[in-house]
């Protein structure tokens, strides 16, 4: 079991290596399994290390990881593609495969809450959107019985005034009249709350969408941030490699009895 910078308990590969008679020009297709039993979410990048009997090999392997980094979720394993194709130059021999997957922990603090947050503040612009759509459609219903109700008090009108010319009573048409006018400001008011209620809803809409645009901004910094750190990092850790290297094949049974496909 390989791990990253997690501990065993947390992230797993499965399988974590193999081993087989490879020559030059050849391509090797693989499936690995990525498990994460962590508290929260990582995010995890596979890499791989190539050797013979000789030692650790640097060249003549271009692999191809699909995906590469990716995030996962606390009891989450993902199926990664894994194409590794030979070079033309490579020495056909036996070759030892392994797999790992690092875990990048710092981003678990600020990547991860900054995507967190950014996912958030759209779900949020999500229910603006529906809210904005509601509150519209509720305008345009309330223009329309404004409008209605405009329309039938100028007729109202109309016929009071016919009915005055006439020398005829206009008490209950002028009651009616009353009744639409009050209903006709009523509209009117509840039209300009909407309207009122539309416009707040759009301008916190806006500002969530500002929020999100800032927040992908400030990820992409921090992104770039860890990525100069950890170059840094393996820059350093580069130094004692050849070390490590006489260690990694010291603990290998055998010749290449490792018991695997």
């Amino acid at each position: 079991m390989l791990t990253g910078l997690g501990s065993a308990q947390e992230i797993t590969v499965s399988p974590s290596n193999f081993h087989e008679d490879i020559v030059a020009g050849e391509t090797i297709e693989k499936e690995v399994d990525v498990s994460w039993s962590g508290d929260a979410k990582t995010v995890v990048e596979m890499e791989a290390e190539y050797a013979n009997e000789n030692g650790t090999v640097t060249e003549g392997f271009y692999t191809d990881y699909s995906p590469q980094e990716f995030v996962l979720d606390s009891g989450e394993t993902k199926t990664v593609d894994v194409s590794m194709e030979t070079s033309t130059a490579l020495v056909p021999d036996k070759y030892f495969i392994s797999f790992k997957a690092t875990t990048e922990t710092e981003l678990e603090s600020e990547t991860i809450r900054e995507t967190n947050v950014i996912d958030h503040t759209e779900e949020i612009g999500e229910e603006y959107e529906e809210q904005l759509e509601e509150l519209r459609e509720e305008l345009n219903e309330t223009k329309k019985q404004l409008e209605e109700s405009e329309s039938d008090l100028e007729e109202l009108r109309q016929i009071r005034d016919e009915l005055e010319s006439q020398g005829e009573d206009t008490e209950d048409i002028t009651r009616t009249i009353q009744e639409r006018q009050d209903r006709t400001n009523q509209l009117e008011s509840d039209l300009q709350e909407k309207q009122n209620q539309f416009d707040e809803l759009n301008s916190r809409m806006e500002e969530a969408s500002e929020r999100s645009d800032d927040l992908e901004a400030i990820l992409f910094g921090t992104i770039a941030g860890l990525v100069l750190g950890a170059v840094l990092l393996l820059g350093y850790v580069g130094i004692g490699k050849y070390r490590d290297d006489e260690d990694f094949m010291s603990g290998m049974p055998g010749k290449w009895n490792q018991g695997q496909n």
